[in-house]
């Protein structure tokens, strides 16, 4: 008796040791649905309906045509981007395994440049109908997808290469669409190169490029990933939101959601070095002290203005404003009801003025020629204003800046 209660104990401690070996697991890599002798994992028409793989819009079930179990019905009836379908080739690995290197068991790798439907679900994997490449009915814009392309990496892992299983890495200047959504990454439009779900300017977006580095990280050194490291003199778009970094439309060069002229932004151009100690504040490798750098060095800084309060009116007055820290221009303001912009030619307009009833703002309406409206918002006791400016009655963008009611030095 107690000979055979040990014999069963040793054989259940052996079959345990069996079960949980490295190689228990390679007997599902042996699976053959439908019994025709080529493994799952091997097999080009797993179910055997006549639809190869890579065209079956479900992978491991169907109506057996051929074999020794022609006429039968095998496997499961999930459609692969079903959310209950976790291995759609049925080859023992689940589709976010990171040893699984072919979700839909077609002839390519998930990351072969001729692989364009990752899922199998028959929508290329940078079609704009296609948001879920991997099939795990995530989308892949969803806060909740760490995974776009399944391959067991998370997308912001510092050794995920490829977040869109293309083929391409992130970083290659070849790879223009990071997240595979069908929009250039420098395409207007793309408003989340990673596909985190994070718009590239938000606040909460901290890594454009989803490569694991923080965009302010002094080891960053291409914040929109496209292989032009962001200090390179061919480097014209730092967060690669298709407007170039002298672009006078452009307010935010690294892309971190917060204007360049704003006083809470101290790292223009996303290096991690803050701006008072930065010699190159915009990012485009030329010393700001030098005379052919884009950036004006007549520059006006916040602060109070005269008292704090904006007069009753401003007839006779004259304001210095610095627009995105780029552009310094003069205005006249003749009468309570016109005056002149001084940018470089003489440019009449006609304003109204209101002043706010919060005390230190005053906020100006001014109508230029071609139906240009500029409205200004001034902080007297700060010395910081708001421009929103319209083209024929249509909102075109907001600017901000620094004002003055005396004309800076000149260094």
């Amino acid at each position: 008796m107690k000979w055979t209660s040990l014999a069963r104990s040793l054989l259940v401690a052996a079959a345990l040791v069996v079960w949980s070996a490295p190689g228990a697991h390679a007997s599902n890599r042996t699976r053959d649905l439908d019994r025709d002798g080529v493994p799952n994992s091997t097999d080009p028409d797993i179910d055997n309906d006549g639809i190869p793989n890579g065209e079956d819009p479900n992978v491991d079930g169907g109506l057996a045509q051929s074999g020794p179990r022609a006429g039968r019905y095998l496997g499961d009836r999930a459609p692969n981007g079903s959310k209950s379908e976790k291995d759609i080739d049925d080859d023992g690995l689940r589709d976010i395994d990171a040893a699984e290197d072919n979700i839909d068991g077609d002839a390519y790798d998930d990351d072969d440049p001729s692989e364009d439907d990752i899922d199998g679900d028959g929508l290329e994997d940078d079609s704009d109908q296609e948001d879920d490449i991997d099939g795990d009915e995530l989308d892949d814009d969803s806060r909740k997808e760490e995974d776009i392309d399944g391959d067991g990496l998370d997308d912001d892992d510092s050794s995920e290469d490829d977040i869109d299983g293309d083929g391409s890495s992130d970083d290659d200047p070849s790879e223009d669409d990071i997240d595979g959504d069908e929009f250039d990454d420098d395409d207007p439009s793309e408003d989340d190169i990673d596909g985190d779900g994070l718009e590239d300017d938000s606040d909460e977006e901290d890594d454009i490029d989803g490569d694991g580095l923080d965009d302010d990280d002094s080891s960053e050194d291409d914040i929109d990933g496209d292989g032009v490291d962001d200090d390179d003199p061919l480097e014209d778009d730092i967060d690669g939101d298709g407007l170039d970094d002298d672009d006078p439309s452009e307010d935010d060069t690294d892309g971190d959601g917060m204007h360049d002229d704003d006083p809470s932004e101290s790292d223009d151009d996303g290096d991690g070095l803050d701006d008072d100690v930065d010699d190159d504040d915009d990012g485009d490798e030329m010393d700001d002290d030098d005379e052919d750098d884009d950036r004006d060095p007549t520059l006006i800084l916040p602060g109070q203005v005269g008292t704090g309060v904006p007069p009753v009116s401003f007839a006779g007055f004259t304001l210095w404003v610095s627009t995105d820290s780029t552009e310094l221009d003069q205005i006249n303001f003749l009468t309570a009801t016109s005056g002149r912009f001084l940018e470089g030619d003489d440019d009449p307009f006609s304003f109204t003025y209101t002043l706010s009833v919060n005390g230190p703002v005053a906020s100006v309406s001014i109508t230029r020629s071609g139906n240009r409206r500029f409205d200004y918002q001034f902080s007297f006791d700060t010395g910081v204003f708001v421009l929103w400016r319209y083209d024929k009655g249509v909102f075109k963008d907001v600017k901000y800046g620094a004002f003055s009611d005396t004309a800076p030095a000149t260094p």
